[in-house]
C-alpha cells in the first residue's frame, strides 16, 4: 500500500524482489523516472539500479518503459528490451536485479481487446460541465443556425 493512502492506486508498479518488496509506487499519467535518485518517482534501492536507470511513460491507455542507458539494462522474460517497450497489465520487468510487477487496469482491458481481435478501442471522455456564469447561447445558437442552413439547401435543391 501507499503510504497515507487507504486503497491502492488504480496505475502502479509493485516490487516484486530486492530490499523493498512488497513497496507499491504509484503512477500518473505521464513520464515516471525509475532509479536511485531520490527525485525518482520508482525510487529503487539496488547497487545495480543506475541513478536514472528507465522511465515510464503511462497514459490512460497504457505504459511503456524506456532504458535510460543504463548501465544494467532493463528486462523482460529474460530479454533486454530496447527502445520504448509497450507493456501489458501483470508483465514483470527487471531493473537492475529487482523485479517491478505493473498494475494497469485499461493496459489490461486494450489486451484483452486485442486476443479478442479487436483493434481499435473508442474510449469516452467526460466533458466537464459548464461552470456557473458560463452561456451555452452562443454554442445552441449556432447549432439551431447550421440546421436552418442545411434545412434551407435541402428545400432549395427540391
Amino acid at each position: 500500500m501507499v503510504r497515507g493512502v487507504g486503497r491502492e492506486p488504480e496505475i502502479f508498479v509493485r516490487e516484486e524482489s530486492g530490499p523493498g518488496r512488497g513497496r507499491t509506487h504509484a503512477l500518473a499519467p505521464g513520464r515516471a523516472v525509475i532509479g536511485r535518485d531520490p527525485g525518482a518517482t520508482v525510487m529503487l534501492a539496488g547497487d545495480d539500479v543506475s541513478r536514472v536507470h528507465a522511465a515510464l511513460d503511462v497514459t490512460p491507455e497504457g505504459l511503456t518503459v524506456t532504458d535510460l542507458g543504463s548501465k544494467n539494462g532493463v528486462y523482460r522474460d529474460g530479454a533486454a528490451l530496447v527502445g520504448a517497450t509497450p507493456l501489458a497489465h501483470g508483465d514483470v520487468i527487471v531493473v537492475g536485479g529487482i523485479s517491478l510487477r505493473v498494475h494497469h487496469p485499461g493496459a489490461q482491458v486494450d489486451a484483452a481487446l486485442r486476443r479478442g481481435g479487436e483493434v481499435t478501442v473508442t474510449r469516452v471522455r467526460q466533458v466537464a460541465p459548464a461552470e456557473p456564469g458560463e452561456s451555452l447561447l452562443l454554442p445552441a445558437a449556432a447549432t439551431l443556425g447550421f440546421a436552418a442552413l442545411v434545412a434551407a439547401l435541402l428545400l432549395w435543391q427540391q
